[in-house]
């Protein structure tokens, strides 16, 4: 892996807002900034594992799959779905009337550079596998 690229594509994602929905829950009790408690304490357990849900949506896991791909795509696959919008490897996504992601901010993300999109993806590939968490940690 591109050392460089798995560096940028840490910052894009950490102050980006990825673990805010596609972490569930985002903070360990106790360690919500949003809920005034310090120090702040993203959830490691669930870091990235989806799960969060958006009415009948639901976040997707953006870990490594078996076979070492973020959320079971291809680089092409991952920048395609963040420029467009469409999402059709999804298992259990709902099927949408226009076609689209309706809560992820895919044209935000969109805009961004290939490069940019390629550093996302490769710190994506870096970290570990983590099982989807559908329930806060005890």
């Amino acid at each position: 892996k591109n050392r460089a690229l798995v560096g940028l594509g840490s910052y894009i994602v950490n102050t980006g807002g990825c673990n805010d929905c596609h972490t569930n829950p985002s903070y360990v009790p106790g360690g919500d900034p949003f809920a005034g408690e310090s120090p702040e304490q993203i959830n490691v357990n669930c870091y990235l594992s989806g799960g969060m849900d958006f009415g009948p949506f639901r976040s997707r896991n953006l870990t490594p799959d078996g076979n070492g791909l973020p959320a079971g795509l291809t680089l092409e696959q991952f920048i395609h779905v963040l420029r467009t919008g469409e999402d059709t490897t999804s298992p259990g996504v709902p099927p949408f009337d226009n076609g689209l992601l309706q809560v992820m901010p895919w044209p935000v993300f969109g805009k961004k550079t290939d490069r940019d999109l390629t550093a996302v993806y490769e710190y994506l590939r870096s970290i570990p596998h983590r099982s989807r968490c559908l329930t806060p940690p005890v």
